[in-house]
This record gives C-alpha cells, sequence and structure tokens, in this order.
C-alpha cells in the first residue's frame, strides 16, 4: 500500500513558484517516495526517519517517514534551477 503524502506549508507555499520542469519532476519524484519512500533519498545520519532526495538533477525534497501511519510528510522544497 503506497504512503500518503502531506505537506508542511513551507513546502506547499514553494511549489507554485516551481517552473514547469521542475513541477514534473517533483512529482516523478513524490510518486516513487510514495511507493516506497526509504529507497528515495537519503537518510539522515542522527535520524533516519529523515531523509533528503533530489529531483531534476538541481531541487532538492527533504521529508520524513512516519512508519506506523505510513505517513510521507514533505517539510522543505528548494528548487536552484
Amino acid at each position: 500500500m503506497p504512503y500518503r503524502v502531506t505537506f508542511h506549508i513551507t513546502a506547499s507555499s514553494a511549489i507554485p513558484g516551481l517552473p514547469p520542469e521542475a513541477g514534473h519532476a517533483l512529482f516523478e519524484a513524490l510518486s516513487k517516495i510514495r511507493r516506497d519512500p526509504h529507497s528515495a533519498g537519503s537518510p539522515d545520519p542522527d535520524d533516519p526517519a529523515h531523509r533528503h532526495a533530489v529531483f531534476g538533477g538541481v531541487g532538492v525534497l527533504a521529508y520524513r517517514i512516519n512508519e506506523e501511519t505510513e505517513l510521507v510528510h514533505v517539510y522543505q522544497i528548494t528548487w536552484a534551477g
């Protein structure tokens, strides 16, 4: 069963400003994360539930995995392109 994805207000407010290619890359990254959040991105060494994933070559999204609720909470989206 796929994980649910929620967004912190900081992350969701970054989405409307993304160029179309970034939005597409973000959607693809989130689709992969939904299916298996542990296979995408790299874990924070201090807390493996926190992960960072690159999208579109120059974007980064930060998220936290809650195993009990099967929830991925995206708390930051950065696009450097």
